[in-house]
């Protein structure tokens, strides 16, 4: 895959791995790293087990470095 497609109500757009400097993980999201005033925030609840192995199989594939972070602020 191309990267990462993020849909909202107001649009689609698409975020290259070759774009991103990596990804954070802690206990409660997914943070894709690409520049200081641009990075993409996923919560881990809106995914099952299945959907975020392959999530961290899709950053692996895509050679993005994954990096477990602080735990997250609730």
């Amino acid at each position: 895959d191309e990267g990462l497609h993020v849909r909202n109500p107001h649009g689609v757009s698409l975020m290259r791995w070759s774009a991103m400097k990596g990804v954070l993980r802690d206990r409660n999201r997914f943070v894709f790293l690409v520049s200081p005033n641009n990075n993409t925030v996923l919560p881990r609840r809106l995914m099952s087990s299945a959907q975020e192995l392959a999530l961290i199989d899709m950053i692996a594939g895509a050679g993005v470095e994954l990096t477990d972070g602080p735990p997250g602020v609730d």
